[in-house]
């Protein structure tokens, strides 16, 4: 008898307003982490295209071929093993995680590095009408510093934290 309609229409703008709340806040955050990650983006081009010393040519060039086979990579390398990871922490968690479902998620992934190294031979080959074996080869060297740094600077930034 206490739960009349004058309650629920009290409540009923507060959990509105929480909801909204929370939604707007996850929006937030993923607008965040994708400022992140374009920035990232941004510095990750300047470096490279200092390093490998691009002509506005082949910058012109280069740039849509390795695009298109980091978009590949990415995928391959954080999203697809992120979501399968996901899935089986609720699966550990459920008591459900079993012996070949164990063997099958490390096959999926193994698949996934197979992916990775042959989407990277793929760049390499088509960066081979743009730019030389010298310079793709230093490009591969930029990649491994680039991504050095930046973990250190992540590190850093990390430490710095109270």
């Amino acid at each position: 008898d206490t739960l009349n309609c004058q309650n629920i229409s009290y409540w009923i703008p507060i959990v509105v307003f929480l909801v909204l709340f929370l939604l707007s806040a996850t929006l937030h955050i993923n607008a965040q982490q994708h400022q992140k990650r374009e920035r990232i983006k941004a510095i990750k081009t300047a470096y490279l295209t200092e390093e490998l010393n691009l002509s506005s040519q082949e910058a012109e060039k280069f740039w849509p071929v390795y695009n298109k086979y980091e978009k590949v990579i990415f995928s391959y390398k954080v999203q697809k093993p992120r979501k399968g990871l996901k899935r089986i922490e609720a699966l550990e968690a459920n008591g459900a995680l079993d012996d070949s479902v164990a063997e099958k998620s490390l096959q999926t992934l193994f698949q996934y590095e197979s992916e990775v190294t042959a989407a990277k031979k793929n760049m390499f080959q088509e960066l081979q009408g743009i730019l030389s074996s010298p310079r793709i080869l230093k490009l591969y060297r930029a990649e491994l510093q680039f991504n050095k740094k930046l973990l250190a600077e992540i590190r850093k930034r990390g430490s710095n934290e109270p």
